[in-house]
């Protein structure tokens, strides 16, 4: 930046020449701000990944169904509920169909549905 003092000058020069990146002090505060607001919001994130059918799913299981019911009211199979949910935990970092059903009725209180 523009402002920065001559010893921050040659210190980016240096750390560049040398292989490493530069960010000077103001704007690696503005790239770790950026970064954990992102992070504090990445369930919103997460969730835009999901295809519709996806959230259609997040959301019946986040209201209590079961894969037999979730698979009964959209016309599936309960093997195609299942291959959804899965989708479901990997693109949410889930770890278990437990961890799915509890994010899943969090998203739909965040909601307020």
């Amino acid at each position: 930046m523009k402002h920065e003092a001559m010893a921050n000058v040659i210190q980016a020069i240096r750390e560049v020449f040398n292989g490493r990146p530069y960010l000077s002090p103001a704007m690696a505060a503005q790239v770790i701000t950026k970064f954990a607001h992102r992070q504090a919001e990445g369930e919103v994130d997460a969730v835009e990944r999901l295809s519709d059918r996806e959230l259609e799913i997040l959301e019946l299981i986040g209201k209590g169904h079961d894969v037999r019911q979730i698979a009964k009211l959209l016309h599936l199979s309960p093997k195609t509920v299942e291959t959804h949910r899965a989708h479901i935990k990997d693109k949410l970092d889930l770890k278990n169909s437990r961890e799915v059903a509890r994010f899943a009725v969090q998203w739909l209180q965040a909601r307020g549905a």
